[in-house]
C-alpha cells in the first residue's frame, strides 16, 4: 500500500478537474507515513512477533470507526482532481486518473449511512481492490493501521445488533473498542456500488 500527496478544494470539497489549479496541499497523517515507511505501531505486539494476526486500515466515516483489512487497499491519496459524471446516484463523485486507469469515487459515508460530511483536510480517499476492479472511497479520516490477533476478530454477527449490518463482515477490537469491518466482497457485489455509474 502506498501514499500519495494530492489535493483538495479549499471550501472542503474534492476540486473538479475543470476548475484548473491545486487551492491547497494537504498533510498526510502521520500513522499513513510511518505505514508507507513500514514502520507502523500495532496494537497487537504478540501477534506481530509470531507473524500472526490480521492487518486492518481504521478510519471514520458518519463519527464512527470502521475496518478494512489492508489486503483490499492498494493506496492511499489525499483528496484530488475528480472529473463530475451528470445523472449519476449522490454517492457517485466522479472519476479520476490514477496512472492512466479510469477509477470511481465513492463518498462511502453517503452510501453507507446516506448522510452527508463536508470534506475537509483529514479526508482521504483509499483505493480499494477487489478482484482485479478498483473503486476510490472517501472516508472522513484515517485513524491507525493496526495488527489484530485473529482472536480478536469476530465473525459471527447474525445476533449482534449493529446498524449497516448488510455491509460488515464482523467485528475487531482495538484499544478496547468493538469496531465494526467492512466486507469488501458485500460492498463490491451491492447492486448499487456495481451500477454506481448508471
Amino acid at each position: 500500500m502506498t501514499v500519495k500527496n494530492k489535493i483538495v478544494k479549499k471550501d472542503g470539497t474534492p476540486k473538479w478537474s475543470k476548475e484548473g489549479t491545486l487551492t491547497e496541499k494537504l498533510e498526510v497523517v502521520e500513522d499513513i507515513n510511518k505505514r508507507a515507511e513500514g514502520n507502523v505501531e500495532t496494537v497487537d505486539i504478540e501477534s506481530q512477533e509470531k507473524g500472526k494476526g490480521i492487518e486492518f486500515l481504521i478510519f471514520e466515516i458518519d463519527n464512527t470507526l470502521f475496518g478494512i483489512e489492508t489486503e483490499f487497499v492498494s493506496e492511499i491519496l489525499e483528496l484530488q482532481y475528480i472529473t463530475p459524471v451528470p445523472l449519476t446516484k449522490d454517492f457517485f463523485l466522479g472519476l479520476i486518473n490514477l496512472r492512466n486507469e479510469i477509477v470511481s469515487v465513492i463518498d462511502l459515508n453517503k452510501f453507507i449511512t446516506n448522510r452527508f460530511t463536508p470534506y475537509d483536510e483529514k479526508n482521504r480517499m483509499c483505493i480499494l481492490n477487489f478482484n482485479n476492479i478498483q473503486t476510490s472511497v472517501i472516508v472522513n479520516k484515517i485513524e491507525s493501521i493496526s495488527l489484530i490477533s485473529e482472536k480478536d476478530f469476530i465473525t459471527n454477527i447474525e445476533n449482534v445488533n449493529l446498524k449497516y449490518k448488510e455491509f460488515l463482515k464482523g467485528i475487531v477490537k482495538v484499544d478496547e473498542k468493538d469496531i465494526p469491518v467492512i466486507d469488501v466482497a458485500k460492498l463490491f457485489s451491492s447492486e448499487e456500488f456495481k451500477n454506481v455509474g448508471k
